[in-house]
């Protein structure tokens, strides 16, 4: 048998899961919101990542081309330097390799 509740608790009981829903409605619209800001940083941080790499890749071509550039202006003024330097690198790398092959 089921236990008659005075009015006045059952209206306070009422009240009360009234007051905790509302309340439970403002919080999870607030956690929403917080996680709706949340994603909107973590989406202006990608973009700004984006953009910054994007940056990074134009200035390394930039200085990559103007390096090859300054090498092919150096090997055309000087192609002697140029000839003697990579036959004395070739002959190095030449030496390093017999030395690697002996040990063997």
């Amino acid at each position: 048998m089921k236990a008659a509740m005075n009015p006045d608790t059952t209206s306070t009981v009422d009240d009360l899961v009234s007051r905790s829903k509302s309340k439970f409605a403002e919080l999870r619209g607030q956690r929403l919101a917080q996680y709706e800001d949340t994603v909107e940083r973590a989406q202006q941080k990608l973009r700004d990542l984006t953009n910054d790499l994007a940056d990074l890749t134009d200035s390394l071509g930039r200085n990559a081309r103007g390096a090859v550039r300054r090498v092919d202006d150096f090997a055309h003024d000087n192609p002697w330097k140029t000839a003697g330097t990579i036959a004395a690198v070739a002959a190095l790398a030449a030496a390093i390799a017999v030395l690697i092959a002996r040990r063997d």
